[in-house]
């Protein structure tokens, strides 16, 4: 017996269909027995890169394919994205190059994502994540550009009792920084650390000056402390 959404794919000419009425019998294609795919989930090998990660704010649901996204070549991509919410199908096709992620408008009923990859088959997910949680996926954790900065000079900033204006190396590029920590730290005591530093934050201007990244220091009630590497690493590398 067939199952209303069952997948079903022929192993010679490579076409798929979708269970819409569930009769008997066997479908057929190419004078072959059409292969009825099973759903794969997060107990399968290669999940991290195939299951649909769903994140819910409101009505608005954001589907990407995987917590590493899916790589979207040529000869292995993920062809479509399909929403079900109480029996309704909503399908994004995808082509290699595209992003394989998908956003939409739903309800309050059951809901379940499918993706289907042109290797590795179709994988079932209803795991959603709250989007108040604030938490992140791997893949945007990647995006942030943690880099090893050696300080070549650090000055008070006028018209400030807090920010210090830093100038730091990293790599064979300069940059400055302004740091508001200036009630805690003296600038000379700065000067030759290597500190952490956020490398890809879009510049900003404060009191006139141009801040060009953010440095990582850890603060409490009564105390602040700059993260600084202890052992002899260049500066600009990367941290991961």
């Amino acid at each position: 017996m067939n199952q209303i959404k069952q997948i079903c794919k022929c192993n010679i000419c490579g076409n798929i269909v979708e269970i819409l009425h569930a009769g008997v019998g066997n479908l057929v294609c190419c004078n072959q027995p059409m292969e009825k795919l099973v759903e794969k989930t997060q107990q399968e090998e290669g999940f991290e890169k195939h299951l649909p990660v769903i994140e819910k704010k409101g009505s608005l649901i954001k589907i990407k394919v995987g917590d590493v996204l899916h790589p979207m070549e040529d000869t292995h991509f993920i062809e479509w994205i399909e929403v079900v919410e109480d029996g309704v199908s909503y399908r994004k096709m995808l082509n290699p190059g595209q992003s394989p992620e998908m956003q939409i408008e739903v309800g309050d009923g059951e809901i379940f994502v499918r993706s289907f990859c042109n290797i590795h088959g179709v994988w079932k997910s209803d795991k959603i994540i709250k989007g108040e949680t604030g938490k992140i996926s791997f893949n945007q954790f990647e995006k942030v550009d943690l880099r090893i900065a050696k300080v070549l000079e650090a000055v008070a900033l006028d018209g400030s009792d807090k920010l210090l204006k830093l100038s730091v190396e990293m790599g064979d590029e300069t940059r400055q920084i302004l740091a508001g920590i200036g009630k805690f730290y003296k600038p000379e005591e700065l000067v030759g650390k290597k500190i952490v530093i956020v490398a890809n934050l879009e510049p900003r201007m404060l009191l006139g000056q141009e801040s060009q990244g953010m440095i990582l220091a850890a603060k409490d009630e009564e105390n602040l402390s700059v993260l600084v590497v202890e052992k002899g690493i260049a500066s600009g590398i990367k941290i991961s």
